[in-house]
């Protein structure tokens, strides 16, 4: 996971889809917008 401070940006790269939905998630009720 790459967390970018300057403009709030997260990108997130798993090899395993299933578990994307799960994290995105999370990221998303954090507030923070999902880069791929």
């Amino acid at each position: 996971m790459n967390i970018n401070i300057i403009d709030g940006q997260v990108t997130v790269s798993y090899e395993t889809p299933a578990n994307l939905n799960s994290i995105e998630k999370e990221i998303y009720d954090e507030g923070y917008k999902i880069v791929f």
